[in-house]
């Protein structure tokens, strides 16, 4: 693998990361009382970015992977 390659998963790993902190972050929100959203939304949005956290990396995953069978033939 290349350095940008590896620099790019890095990116990848973080931004999956921060997106499922950031949807732990809501569902945790949504067992506290919140007058702007109501409960549902406040759930549906957290588990809405806790599934897109790692499906972000499994695609980012794909297009390295795609990329590094590019460079092999």
């Amino acid at each position: 693998m290349t350095d940008d390659q590896i620099l790019f998963l890095a990116l990848a790993a973080l931004v999956s990361l921060g997106a499922f902190a950031v949807g732990l972050r809501f569902r945790r929100m949504a067992a506290s009382p919140w007058p702007e959203r109501s409960l549902a939304d406040t759930h549906r949005f957290g588990l809405m970015m806790m599934i897109a956290g790692p499906l972000l990396l499994i695609f980012m995953l794909a297009g390295v992977f795609g990329g590094w069978l590019d460079v092999q033939r």
